[in-house]
């Protein structure tokens, strides 16, 4: 009929406009990509063999994250030594409190006419003022240790929750994935055959192979954005972590 006719041409106008889009989606990843790359070639043409990978986190014991994240990046490895660095100076300036006291032997050459040509004796010296025990510079000191002392506690706790929220995002998105791959298109494309089985039987119009076959492309690229959400989480746990997922692997099988 006239009306399926303007719905079947509708559609195809939309999905000529969705590929417009994509096409430009893809040109505009690869400029991002050579920019990230720091390249100066074209990538516009250039082939790329590796696909999305599996999402396969669901396997990765989240607390065991958190313990490897907090002894091994490099932020927190750098407040713990700011902090060990207080400590020494606070330490330094406990020691500095009590005044130096400096013995030795002094040699002096007496006045003319003495029978002696030197004199000799101990000698002893002390820093003044006496009861100067440094108290200004031990007080900042210690609010220095305390200052970084409680940034590094914030920074622990903060990347704790940094890596068991990447670790829950990363959890979710693979099991997403695994749902649209092995549930959702499935179903959509066996819909999609038995609408065309039908359409060429003559038990249905055109226009409801071709909403079939519709839902059939939306299944394909649900899971295509499925997988690129879970390669993203995947980025996002190996930051918070602090490692490649290959390294945090092989440190788990241990």
């Amino acid at each position: 009929t006239t009306t399926e006719e303007n719905l079947a041409e509708s559609q195809a106008l939309s999905a000529q406009l969705t590929l417009t889009n994509a096409r430009l989606e893809r040109l505009g990843a690869r400029r991002k990509l050579a920019s990230l790359l720091s390249l100066e070639a074209d990538l516009v043409d250039v082939p790329f063999l590796d696909g999305l990978p599996e999402p396969v986190l669901d396997a990765m014991d989240r607390e065991a994250l958190v313990e490897r994240a907090r002894s091994s990046r490099l932020d927190v490895r750098a407040a713990a030594a700011a902090m060990q660095s207080a400590e020494s100076q606070l330490a330094l300036e406990h020691r500095r409190a009590m005044p130096s006291i400096d013995l030795g032997v002094s040699l002096e050459r007496p006045e003319k006419g003495a029978s002696t040509n030197l004199l000799g004796g101990p000698e002893a010296s002390i820093e003044l003022p006496i009861f100067d025990q440094n108290r200004a510079q031990i007080r900042r000191a210690e609010f220095r240790r305390d200052q970084l002392g409680k940034e590094y506690e914030a920074l622990v706790a903060d990347v704790g929750q940094q890596v068991r929220a990447a670790v829950d995002r990363a959890a979710a998105s693979a099991r997403t994935a695994q749902f649209v791959t092995q549930e959702l298109l499935p179903q959509a494309e066996r819909a999609a055959d038995l609408a065309s089985t039908a359409y060429e039987l003559g038990d249905t119009t055109l226009l409801p192979m071709l909403e079939a076959r519709h839902a059939a492309l939306q299944a394909r690229q649900s899971r295509i954005g499925a997988l690129l959400e879970a390669a993203r989480t995947r980025v996002e746990v190996e930051r918070a972590a602090g490692a490649a997922l290959e390294v945090l692997f092989a440190e788990s099988s241990r």
